[in-house]
């Protein structure tokens, strides 16, 4: 019990170091349900509510990495957060570099295999840690993490770094695997890079060679019919237009992904050149040539089967690894890996002052490479618990789901209707402005408090309120329902990520940033959801109406007391 005791103490003593006014610390551990002393719920009143790591030496039952809350300086997770440390103290504190490249590349398998909702979890609960520039980070101050008060700058600044290549790493895997971004050509170059074997840069090879012949057959086609006087066939109009308009579809992705495409390279090269033209250049040229040729046939089954063999030339690059048995997955994980040793070993070189530099001018640097940094490394983002609950995906058995939330208010048949539901993605109905929440005044000392009143103000101007206005007039006195005078706002663009109810809510996480720009950012790099269309439109216009610099003194979280017409 003393060894137990004087370990917990030593790990107080860390904690409130660099506790950053947030005092005195709430230490609990997992599956404490006591309640709240005194002092601490006045300590609460002087929290944010964003989610913060303390990274340390000191060992409570097998952790070293403590997320802190608004609730607790030791709150329950079920993510790895453990292998983070570990890789941070192998590279900065032990200059062990086989060490933290082997867990660097246990991180990313486990990355690749991790439930889509979990991998979020953990994504936005890091993406918090290391906003604007990994300020939510603390370190134990001790031979064996940070060796000094002055190094804690430096070392947020290297942890970044760090980070940066787990998640410009995740970004690769999910545009080539997971929104299927892959195809011959990239397969080629993940496979010659990571030593899998030169096998499929010969088929990258013979489709350029096929697609160009093919595309070129088509062109000489056209001069052909072009010069024997053959014009458009009215009957072969509809057919030719709706190709073209099809052929047009299929190739605007390949126009959109370019910027990923040159990412997967990271610089001009044959095969680079290669991708290009097949995927940037010749969809356009059989889109019009594709159009007179459709046009100028003289019977209708030529044309279906011309049709037919203009649409397969561009697809010939993206189904060939598929029609070769090529293992895609496993080679573009391996590469994955490749290039994340690669990097960390420009980053594990770098002195103090370079990390520094590199933070400041976005690029690896040293004598003899210079590596682009994304230009998001530590963009502003919060991961929020407005309700006490463990960080964890989703879980049926549990009954948690871990996934955006979309807030729905509209008007039927003249009653108004209101609603919360959750989505694979964000859409226009997740984005809010605008949270404001006070707590039940039930056990308001207990470590698991809830929700009593709820504002949701959406994008777009419209709210819907739990209790709503109209049932808290029935009640008359606000005591009846148990709701505390205290309200909290929060202001930027959040999306609701967790949500449970009863008869209050019990459940409540959400995520995002204070505007629009830092959120769109932060989804990208970190690799969250995606964005539907008219989400994001919705949020190009905010940036155009609020841009970033005229946010940058706005209070994202504010606490104030009701009056008496607060409803």
């Amino acid at each position: 019990m003393t060894a137990e005791y004087n370990v917990k103490k030593k790990l107080e003593n860390a904690l409130t170091e660099h506790a950053e006014g947030q005092k005195p610390l709430i230490f609990l551990h997992p599956g404490d349900k006591r309640d709240y002393s005194d002092e601490e719920v006045d300590a609460l009143n002087s929290r944010d509510f964003e989610t913060r790591l303390f990274i340390g030496s000191i060992n409570i039952e097998g952790l070293t990495v403590f997320l802190r809350t608004h609730f607790t300086d030791n709150a329950e997770y079920s993510s790895k957060l453990n292998y983070i440390r570990d890789y941070f103290k192998a590279t900065h504190a032990m200059t062990n570099s086989f060490g933290a490249k082997a867990t660097l590349a246990e991180i990313l398998k486990m990355w690749f295999n991790l439930e889509p909702s979990h991998y979020y979890s953990f994504a936005t609960t890091l993406a918090s840690a290391l906003s604007e520039n990994a300020k939510n980070t603390s370190f134990e101050i001790a031979e064996s993490m940070v060796a000094t008060k002055e190094d804690v700058k430096v070392s947020r600044e290297k942890f970044c770094l760090l980070m940066d290549i787990l998640f410009s790493k995740m970004s690769t895997k999910k545009f080539l695997i997971d929104d299927g971004g892959s195809n011959t050509f990239r397969l080629a170059h993940c496979s010659t890079k990571c030593g899998k074997g030169k096998k499929p840069l010969f088929f990258a090879v013979f489709s350029f060679l096929l697609q160009c012949c093919l595309t070129a057959y088509v062109i000489n086609e056209n001069i052909t019919e072009f010069r024997e006087g053959k014009g458009i066939e009215i009957k072969m109009l509809p057919l030719a237009v709706i190709t073209f308009v099809y052929s047009a579809m299929v190739s605007y992705p390949g126009v959109a992904e370019a910027k990923d495409a040159f990412d997967v390279y990271g610089k001009i090269g044959p095969l680079q050149m290669i991708d290009f033209i097949v995927n940037q250049i010749l969809p356009f040229v059989l889109m019009f040539s594709g159009f007179y040729l459709i046009g100028t046939q003289e019977n209708f089954i030529d044309a279906v089967l011309n049709t037919a063999a203009l649409l397969f030339i561009p697809e010939i690059d993206d189904q060939l690894p598929e029609l070769l048995g090529f293992p895609e997955e496993q080679i573009i994980q391996n590469y994955i890996i490749y290039e994340a040793m690669v990097e960390y070993d420009e980053v594990s070189k770098m002195c103090n002052e370079d990390v520094s530099k590199t933070i400041t001018m976005r690029a690896f640097t040293n004598e003899r490479n210079s590596i682009p940094l994304n230009a998001n490394v530590g963009v502003q983002f919060s991961d929020i618990y407005i309700t006490n609950l463990i960080e964890e995906g989703s879980d049926p058995n549990d009954g948690l789901s871990y996934t955006p939330y979309q807030i729905r208010v509209g008007n039927h048949k003249g009653y108004k209707t209101q609603q919360i539901d959750p989505s694979n993605f964000v859409t226009e109905n997740c984005l809010l402005r605008k949270i404001t929440w006070s707590y039940t005044s039930y056990n308001p000392k207990n470590t698991k408090p809830r929700v009593g009143y709820l504002r949701l103000e959406k994008l777009d101007g419209s709210f819907i309120e739990i209790p709503r206005s109209d049932n808290l007039v029935l009640q008359k006195e606000r005591t009846k329902l148990n709701i505390l005078e205290k309200k909290h706002t929060l202001n930027g663009i959040y999306v609701i990520t967790t949500f449970q109810m009863s008869s209050f809510v019990i459940k409540l996480r959400v995520c995002g940033s204070r505007d629009a720009e830092s959120f769109v950012k932060a989804f990208e790099y970190y690799s969250l959801w995606d964005i539907s269309s008219s989400a994001m439109n919705a949020l190009t216009s905010e940036i155009k109406r609020n841009p970033p610099h005229g946010n940058q003194n706005m209070v994202p979280y504010t606490t104030e007391t009701f009056d008496d017409h607060a409803y």
